[in-house]
């Protein structure tokens, strides 16, 4: 096994250092279905993976463009803040 820099950066991930935000995530989802989709491996085999990862992708990019419009910030908490589960309340 050759140990050199270039192949030590295919084989460990460094967590964190490359993914702080929700589009980086998204972009590694991305990344990993293309890889997927160009392979020679017969679709039947890694659809079931490829929708997890394309599903992801399209997720964190919408929680994305939600989170980045201040209109949508203001709307969302209208919706979940008032709407907080109170364990208290059902107690058996």
């Amino acid at each position: 096994m050759n140990n050199n820099k270039s192949e030590k950066s295919k084989r460990f991930s460094y967590v964190g250092i490359h993914s702080n935000n929700n589009v980086s995530y998204a972009m590694q989802y991305k990344q990993a279905f293309d890889i997927l989709y160009e392979s020679p491996i017969q679709a039947d085999l890694i659809s079931m993976p490829m929708m997890f990862l394309m599903r992801h992708y399209l997720e964190l990019i919408l929680k994305s463009n939600i989170i980045m419009s201040p209109q949508n910030r203001t709307d969302l908490q209208l919706i979940f803040i008032p709407k907080r589960y109170n364990i208290k309340k059902d107690k058996i």
